[in-house]
């Protein structure tokens, strides 16, 4: 009889697993519409947020008029370049659900790269801030 052994996980914390899914939709710079295969032939359609990340919002509330249209112009560039990256394709998440707002929060695996996240070309790419840093288009 073959011997079984239990997968190890970087995260003791139950709510964080892996998951395939395919993207539906890129809803902004940091958020998407996703169709993911839960296994055992469940699956669901999530809205996720990237974790760790703080896009450009497309319909800022607070500054000045030109302030607030260069924030747009940024939110534009992040949100194409989640598109390019991620739309149409299938990847693989990890998730989990955040205690703030109620929602889910990704990180999203390139196509065919195991070890690079959507998130972290973004940061390279300085298209977003880490979440909680100051955001330069807001001039904090």
């Amino acid at each position: 009889m073959a011997k079984f052994s239990v997968p190890q996980f970087e995260s003791k914390d139950p709510r964080l697993w892996f998951y395939r899914a395919l993207c539906i939709r890129v809803v902004n710079g940091d958020t998407a519409i996703l169709y993911v295969d839960k296994g055992l032939y469940d699956h669901s359609v999530v809205k996720v947020r990237l974790d760790g990340v703080d896009a450009p919002e497309y319909f800022p509330r607070e500054g000045p008029l030109e302030q607030r249209a260069a924030e747009k112009l940024l939110a534009a560039k992040a949100t194409n370049r989640l598109k390019e990256l991620i739309d149409g394709r299938e990847v693989v998440i990890k998730i989990r659900k955040a205690k703030r707002f109620n929602r889910w929060l990704s990180s999203i695996y390139l196509p065919n790269h195991n070890e690079m996240t959507v998130n972290q070309v973004l940061l390279d790419e300085q298209l977003v801030v880490k979440y909680g840093d100051p955001r330069p288009w807001r001039n904090e």
